[in-house]
């Protein structure tokens, strides 16, 4: 219970923070999947997709293979063309394609292409989920919570939320060094979503990129206090360290080498803890 309250109080945290700096600000949820799965932030249109004449969505769906007819859909949906896209999805989620399995239960949830159907949306994201698909598994996650398209049930809710949770911070941490603001965007999702224990890791691994300024994000200690504080009142022993290397230079908050000694003994660690976690 202390933890969830003391995750709550997270939203006053990241308020303060210097995300705004990120480009773009929103990160569109193809670009977030594409992330999760591989740290690749944008698709690569010259890959995976079908050499054949792309003038038609009549084309025989069986001369295509279940990527490329999902290929397919993505290129309609960049034409805003979300008829033949969700008609493209649809075929390729048939043959078991997770990615157009999570796009088609999308469509039907906000009735994008298609008439809504919150029913056809769960069945759909859960074919998606059980594969693995992160934003399906947070989707199903919400559904189960406020009994969209299914009944309510707090424990598969729970369930779902906490698959997405591991998953999104992955992606998170496979981006630290490469692209910040993915990293950012990520590890931000993770906290709020009040998962444990991959809520409070996620604190950690924020606040030691702001401390470092990692990826080319803005150093801020301010910030990178904040994490930590957060994280080593929920328990989380790397962060106690960086808490106390804190304390001791007065980085983020007021100089106190006696608050640095109780924070670096607590941790366990005589030295800079691994972030490989």
């Amino acid at each position: 219970m202390k933890i969830k309250i003391l995750l709550v109080l997270v939203g006053l945290v990241l308020a303060s923070m210097t995300y705004a700096q990120s480009s773009g600000g929103e990160i569109k949820r193809k670009t977030t999947q594409k992330t999760i799965r591989g740290g690749v932030t944008k698709r690569n249109h010259s890959s995976g997709r079908s050499k054949r004449n792309n003038s038609s969505s009549t084309v025989r769906s069986k001369s295509y293979s279940a990527e490329e007819m999902y290929e397919k859909g993505y290129e309609y949906e960049e034409k805003e063309d979300y008829k033949n896209a969700f008609i493209w999805y649809m075929k390729s989620a048939e043959q078991g394609y997770m990615d157009a399995q999570s796009e088609v239960g999308f469509y039907y949830l906000e009735g994008t292409g298609v008439d809504k159907n919150p029913s056809e949306a769960a069945k759909w994201l859960l074919k998606a989920a059980n594969q693995g698909e992160s934003l399906a598994q947070e989707a199903l996650s919400n559904m189960y919570k406020d009994g969209i398209g299914v009944g309510v049930n707090e424990k598969e809710a729970e369930i779902w939320k906490n698959k997405a949770a591991k998953n999104f911070y992955e992606g998170a941490y496979n981006n630290i060094y490469s692209n910040s603001d993915v990293a950012v965007f990520l590890f931000e999702k993770v906290i709020k979503m009040q998962s444990i224990p991959y809520s409070v890791w996620a604190l950690f691994q924020l606040g030691a990129m702001y401390y470092y300024g990692d990826g080319g994000l803005n150093v801020d200690y301010s910030s990178a206090y904040n994490c930590f504080k957060i994280a080593s009142d929920c328990g989380n022993k790397p962060a106690m360290y960086y808490l106390g290397l804190c304390y001791e230079k007065g980085l983020g908050t007021q100089k106190d080498p006696s608050k640095a000694i109780i924070y670096r003994n607590l941790s366990g660690y005589t030295s800079l803890p691994s972030r490989n976690f």
